[in-house]
């Protein structure tokens, strides 16, 4: 009878250490998880660039006593707006010829530009001057364009001032720029204000594998290098069919509108971001969430029951660090980003104590 009740104890001992074993063996493993809800992704690329003006006329004093500067720096004016009104007849005749004689100029100098810029291809082409060299040629080019563009208003503003004595805007536009004051004289030839037309622009030369990525309409920001000025809005006005035979890059221009009063003006530079592809209100989950499974992309979720489940899922947008799910992941769901250990299809999984 002893020995009956002695072995009847030892099995008793047995069986619980055998629970005991299979309880630690099948304890839910912990993981960290989060909640997917309704967020937005965006795939961008940047740039370093520069403001420059869409268009832009300085008007030019025919000379004479300034009685009124009726503008002042970020102030919207419309075209024929008078910006400015001078006293006294004189030199009004000479300011005109003054115009012309810097319009000659001006085209000089974007004659000797081009001609730089076309000499500069050439020498990049045979590896006697470095890119950077060449970018500086080419930003020279188109410098000395828009100054043509500049002498040609300037021309326009001094012919109207032999004629008036009044300095107006000769299109819409944000001012630019104010010199002088009330009762202060005025040269003849002296720039007394400008007009920035058709808002800010950026001109880019992006390397070729954004040949087929970037498009017009795209939107585009941009964001001072200094922090006081606020970011711009914007989109991309033209990206050119091809590629530069001679620099291997991309001409590719954004335009930006600017209202009254605002800050900002060409010469400031920054980052130009451009936004490839953007969804809203989508699941978007860390990448490293994603395993390859089979060959297939899956994503462990917690289920309610407390088991983890493996989703086959299609992805989408990647930018940075999170990607985009399309399908097989729903709002609300727990998707499993760490876990104390190796997880399978059916696994009973417990969230992390915080």
């Amino acid at each position: 009878m002893r020995a009956r009740t002695t072995d009847l104890f030892l099995c008793m001992i047995f069986l619980t250490g055998c629970s005991k074993v299979e309880d630690a063996s099948t304890a839910p493993i912990e993981v960290e998880t989060m909640t997917v809800s309704p967020s937005d992704i965006r795939r961008t690329v940047e740039f370093s660039a520069l403001l420059e003006p869409g268009s832009e006329a300085f008007l030019v004093s025919p000379g004479g006593m300034l009685r009124l500067m009726a503008v002042s720096v970020g102030d919207s004016v419309k075209a024929g707006e008078t910006m400015a009104e001078l006293s006294g007849d004189e030199a009004l005749s000479g300011a005109a010829a003054a115009a012309q004689e810097e319009l000659r100029a001006a085209l000089g100098r974007e004659e000797n530009a081009v001609n730089d810029a076309t000499r500069s291809r050439e020498l990049y082409e045979a590896g006697a001057i470095s890119e950077t060299a060449l970018l500086g040629a080419l930003a020279a080019s188109s410098a000395s364009e828009a100054a043509v563009g500049g002498a040609r208003y300037a021309l326009a503003a001094a012919l109207a001032g032999e004629r008036t004595g009044l300095l107006k805007a000769p299109f819409d536009g944000i001012v630019g720029t104010v010199r002088g004051r009330n009762g202060e004289f005025s040269p003849p030839g002296d720039i007394v204000a400008s007009v920035i037309g058709d808002g800010l622009m950026v001109r880019l030369l992006v390397p070729e594998r954004h040949l087929f990525e970037i498009r017009p309409g795209m939107t585009a920001v941009f964001l001072p290098a200094v922090g006081e000025y606020p970011s711009l809005e914007g989109t991309v006005e033209s990206v050119a069919r091809s590629v530069d035979p001679l620099t291997g890059l991309v001409p590719v221009t954004a335009r930006f509108s600017v209202g009254r009063g605002a800050p900002v003006r060409p010469g400031i530079s920054g980052i130009l971001f451009v936004e490839l592809d953007m969804a809203g209100g989508t699941v978007v989950i860390p990448a490293d969430a994603v395993v390859i499974v089979e060959g297939t992309m899956q994503v462990p979720v917690l289920g309610e029951d407390g088991r983890v489940d493996f989703r086959t899922v299609t992805l989408g947008i990647q930018s940075g660090d999170s990607i985009q799910v399309i399908t097989g992941i729903g709002f609300g769901e727990e998707v499993i980003l760490r876990s104390t250990a190796p997880l399978s299809q059916g696994v009973r999984a417990v969230r992390a104590r915080s």
